[in-house]
């Protein structure tokens, strides 16, 4: 399936076909979107597919510090593509034992994650991997 903003001929894959058939959306493994409609009239041959949503990810090996009761603690995972204004989200392969995790993108090819611990002692993750994911 395509990774980039180029049209592509042909994608396997489910889709969605508009009410007027003469649109289709599709989205890949990745999470991007695609769509294509017809050219001319009712059926018309489609034109190529054409990406109009895009969604990019990266995962880090990651192991925080303690952090205190109310502490906060930050890092940086490298994702390229991402740039200030996207979306940015963050998840973890273990639990967060009660940190609450966020993300943003702070430069071009650059999000920040944030853990917060609202509890009442001081929580030690240890080594996770950590995807980011931008939109």
């Amino acid at each position: 399936p395509p990774q980039s903003a180029t049209a592509v001929t042909t994608l396997n894959l489910p889709w969605y076909e508009s009410s007027n058939d003469n649109t289709q959306i599709s989205t890949n493994r990745s999470g991007n979107i695609f769509t294509r409609y017809r050219s001319g009239a009712e059926g018309g041959a489609y034109k190529a597919w054409k990406e109009i949503a895009k969604f990019i990810e990266a995962t880090a090996t990651y192991n925080a510090p303690s952090i205190a009761s109310l502490g906060t603690t930050t890092t940086t995972v490298s994702l390229t593509g991402a740039v200030l204004g996207d979306f940015a989200h963050v998840s973890f392969n273990i639990s967060l034992q009660g940190l609450i995790a966020s993300a943003y993108v702070n430069a071009a090819d650059v999000v920040t994650i944030v853990l917060f611990n609202p509890t009442g002692s001081a929580i030690d993750l240890g080594t996770a991997s950590v995807k980011v994911k931008a939109e």
